[in-house]
């Protein structure tokens, strides 16, 4: 899961920036759900919506995402699509939201190497949109 920057024309037929939040199968780089949205759209709002289009096509299993994506409701949502977030913690993060943030703050922090090997997989999400 991720996004970049992408010119998109405005009412005025003048181009400006926009976000294009994505979400890529990452074995096989397939592009389940694209969003092109305003160039201040927040990412951590697109994730629930990128991950109903997937699901309803792919089995959901490990969520990368960076920080940009870092809430309990995307892990919530995750969580309830059958995934697991492999979304990392900001630095002022605590375990103090309890459940499921809890759970997944404690496996941060106590298997960070194995974290981060799972984590590091999106970066074929970058090759991906590399080769589009």
């Amino acid at each position: 899961m991720d996004r970049t920057q992408v010119r998109q024309p405005n009412a005025k037929g003048a181009e400006g920036l926009g976000q294009m939040p994505y979400y890529v199968r990452v074995k096989t780089n397939v592009v389940t759900a694209v969003e092109i949205l305003g160039q201040h759209a927040g990412d951590c709002v697109q994730l629930p919506n990128l991950l109903v289009t997937t699901a309803e096509q792919f089995k959901i299993n490990d969520v990368s995402a960076d920080l940009a994506y870092s809430s309990y409701d995307n892990l919530l949502n995750v969580a309830l699509a059958g995934g697991t977030p492999i979304i990392p913690f900001k630095c002022n993060s605590s375990p103090g939201q309890g459940g499921l943030w809890a759970k997944m703050y404690h496996y941060f922090q106590a298997h960070r190497d194995e974290f981060m090997d799972r984590y590091h997989l999106r970066s074929n999400v970058e090759s991906t949109f590399s080769m589009v």
